[in-house]
């Protein structure tokens, strides 16, 4: 048994993927998932928290399906301040 799919932290992932996506294409690893790693809250008080997180998860979204992930996406609660 060997590691079939990894996954990947979502700070700076727009920025990376292109490297991830030449390194997945030479590789039988897959992405699995893009863990968290966008600011903002989605359950914050106030609204441009909340649509920062929004517009974060867009992104990580959009580059989950260029990169081959499976579609889901895993979210890390916000750390406590």
């Amino acid at each position: 048994m060997g590691l079939k799919v990894l996954r990947f932290w979502g700070s700076d992932i727009v920025q990376r993927a292109e490297m991830i996506k030449s390194s997945l294409s030479i590789s039988k690893v897959k992405l699995s998932t893009i863990c968290a790693g966008y600011s903002g809250d989605l359950l914050g008080a106030d609204r441009k928290t909340r649509e920062n997180a929004i517009e974060g998860l867009k992104d990580r979204l959009t580059v989950c399906a260029e990169l081959g992930g499976g579609g889901g996406l895993r979210f890390s609660p916000p750390k406590p301040k």
